[in-house]
């Protein structure tokens, strides 16, 4: 029994010790072991920065009304007829230029059912590497307006022809957001397992949308 109480005590002190060195490896202990930490200083101002006041603020955001009225004004009754053929002559008679190469795949005078019957001309161009995007312009009576038709999901697959903005009097454009694979399928954005295939993933998210309005509207200028 007694060695058994001598073993505990043992421990304890040991314990305690351990527990010393510690805190004095630390810096903790007795006030004899502290090391004072220096003040805290801040940097000196730099003097190229003028000192902030009470009266800055941030310039006002501009109204609705401000906002409309540095629009191009555009009449409601605009009926416009092409100018240049509706061949590959005439749209590409311009310069089409873009971040990459672009190129016109196709132009063609297509003609769209119903009454009346509307005629336009359907230009296909691929932008690097594989945006494709689709133009469709009337012939006849276009509006002066542009206007981009989207698609579903992960869009892909072959562009539609923009007819809703045909019918309207716009001149329409559409893409497939550069890339061919099924709408519901999300696998284009991946190189391999674990490997995102960069350029189709900025592609699809934010440059095919880019690309669609520029070179759409310089088609349509042509």
């Amino acid at each position: 029994m007694n060695t058994s109480i001598r073993l505990s005590r043992l421990r304890a002190c040991a314990t305690t010790v351990l527990i010393a060195a510690i805190l004095t490896s630390c810096g903790g202990g007795n006030s004899d072991s502290t090391t004072a930490l220096p003040p805290h200083t801040s940097a000196p101002p730099d003097p190229t920065i003028p000192p902030l006041t009470e009266t800055d603020s941030p310039p006002p955001l501009p109204t609705e009304a401000e906002t409309i009225s540095q629009l191009p004004a555009v009449a409601d009754n605009l009926s416009i007829d092409a100018k240049a053929a509706c061949t590959m002559q005439g749209i590409g008679s311009i310069t089409y230029t873009a971040d990459k190469a672009i190129t016109i795949l196709g132009v063609t005078q297509e003609t769209m059912t119903g009454s009346p019957s509307i005629q336009y001309c359907l230009v296909k161009l691929k932008v690097d590497p594989a945006i494709n995007i689709w133009v469709s312009m009337p012939l006849k009576a276009w509006n002066g307006r542009f206007r981009a038709e989207g698609n579903g999901v992960y869009a892909g697959g072959t562009p539609v022809i923009a007819q809703d903005s045909v019918r309207q009097g716009f001149a329409g454009v559409t893409t497939d957001t550069g890339h061919s694979t099924f709408a519901l399928d999300g696998a284009f954005g991946m190189a391999e397992l674990g490997k995102p295939n960069t350029q189709l993933q900025e592609d699809f998210a934010f440059r095919s949308e880019h690309l669609m309005a520029s070179v759409g509207k310089l088609v349509t200028k042509a």
